[in-house]
């Protein structure tokens, strides 16, 4: 008998489904985005534009913590939607007892090599010597919770595809409430400074981690923790990584740009080049939330259908997603456009320098916007249906294969311009492939979706006949 969660993303309206799915993962990421914003305000309060610029030195070393969190996560959420669409309950609790053995063996290598290399990463990433101490001061103490993000993170995407998004919207609420909370405290009550942003964003990730992992220990989820379970052989973490690599591999090259972009502002623009950066990804990354929830909410449905094999729901999931994602990201661009200086006011508005080239360089950067959701959608479509290395093609394409070269190049040529001209040129290029391969992705869904109809109608038409009665 199918359980009420998983039978929903078998019968449900699409359009109802994915309301139910994607609202909760949206506002969940959105409230996660929101703790960031937040946190760089008050660093931008405090601080000012080095505090500010630490951050975003910082910032490579937290997308490698989230690479490896989506590489384990990721990979293993995509492994249980497929298993429970196959009503093989048992390979899905399986599943989350190895991705969480998994996640304890990968985050204690990563934290001791962190911890040993982390002053020469920070200076790779770009860090002057103005910027180094603070960097220092929050990444030593981010590196400390690596464990809690990873838990919560990754056991909150296991909730979400078992058919419960409800309980994952809560817990990135609870995070990022504690964190936005406890960060005034941390930073101007006690003083802490980078340290104090540090040690709520650790503190919010470890409450979120218990309140994971009480979910499933309660008995109310619809996947079961079992001790025999917390083991892992070989063959299984090697199919979670490949799963998985797509996000990991982005996120990863992800580091390697970051690297060579700071170092590109460093060399063009200064520290406060850097400090606008790091405002430009915050409000990217904040713009990206409804997406990401979108994206998140169509996974699931469209993970679970694929292995019942009903196309016809697939395709409808991948389309309403694509149609919803460039509405939203339509809309975020207009806001940026028309009020730019505004966006930068909250994080040093008494800085006339980093006002001027905020407003300035936000309008280039993210420019291209529109075309971002419909290259999110169609890459991680890919990897919801079993094709990681396409997933992963099409991940890097934009990161890797079209920016690195652009933005070593250009900025030859017209400096901090160039940097700047890099994002948008990138991200139009990566859409106008991400096409081609979607269009042909829809034909294949639309030819399986009607041999599959065509072997219903048949099935219909000759029923199997009664043996007779002697």
């Amino acid at each position: 008998m199918e359980h009420q969660q998983t039978r929903q993303l078998a019968h449900e309206s699409i359009g109802k489904l994915l309301l139910k799915f994607a609202t909760p993962a949206t506002v969940g990421t959105f409230m996660n985005s929101i703790y960031n914003v937040v946190d760089r305000i008050y660093i931008g309060q405090a601080i000012g534009a080095e505090g500010l610029a630490a951050v975003m030195i910082a910032f490579p070393i937290m997308m490698m913590i989230m690479a490896v969190g989506m590489l384990i996560a990721f990979g293993s959420n995509a492994l249980i939607s497929i298993r429970l669409g196959e009503k093989n309950k048992e390979a899905a609790e399986k599943l989350l007892g190895q991705a969480l053995f998994l996640f304890f063996i990968v985050t204690a290598v990563f934290m001791v090599f962190g911890l040993l290399f982390l002053k020469p990463m920070l200076v790779l990433f770009g860090a002057s010597q103005n910027v180094l101490p603070y960097a220092m001061q929050y990444t030593r103490i981010i590196m400390w919770g690596v464990l809690f993000h990873h838990i919560s993170f990754g056991v909150n995407n296991f909730i979400r595809g078992e058919g419960n998004p409800r309980v994952a919207m809560i817990t990135m609420i609870i995070g990022a409430g504690m964190n936005i909370v406890l960060d005034p405290i941390f930073i101007f009550g006690f003083g802490m400074g980078m340290r104090g942003a540090a040690l709520a964003t650790i503190l919010a990730q470890l409450f979120s981690a218990y309140w994971v992992l009480h979910y499933y220990i309660s008995g109310r989820s619809v996947l079961k923790l079992h001790w025999r379970h917390f083991t892992m052989t070989l063959a299984s973490a090697r199919r979670v990584i490949v799963i998985g690599s797509p996000p990991f591999t982005m996120h990863i090259a992800n580091v390697f740009i970051l690297a060579i972009v700071n170092n590109a502002l460093k060399l063009y623009g200064g520290d406060t080049a850097i400090a606008v950066m790091g405002v430009i990804f915050t409000i990217h990354t904040i713009s990206l939330m409804p997406v990401i929830g979108i994206s998140q909410g169509a996974q699931p449905i469209i993970g679970y259908n694929h292995g019942a094999r009903d196309f016809r729901r697939v395709k409808e999931t991948l389309l309403l997603a694509i149609k919803v994602v460039t509405l939203v990201c339509l809309a975020s661009t207009s806001l940026i456009w028309l009020f730019p200086r505004y966006i930068f006011m909250p994080f040093g508005r008494q800085n006339a320098e980093f006002m001027a080239l905020g407003a300035y360089a936000i309008r280039i950067a993210m420019s291209s916007f529109p075309f971002v959701g419909f290259t999110i959608i169609v890459s991680n479509y890919f990897q919801a249906t079993e094709r990681p290395h396409l997933s992963l093609f099409l991940s890097m394409l934009r990161q890797v294969i079209i920016f690195i070269p652009l933005v070593l190049i250009l900025p030859r040529l017209a400096g901090l311009d160039g940097i700047l001209y890099s994002f948008p040129i990138s991200d139009f290029a990566a859409f106008l492939t991400m096409l081609f391969f979607f269009s042909r992705e829809l034909g294949k869904l639309n030819k399986s979706a009607s041999n599959r109809i065509a072997m219903q109608n048949l099935a219909l038409s000759h029923p199997p006949e009664e043996p007779e009665l002697t």
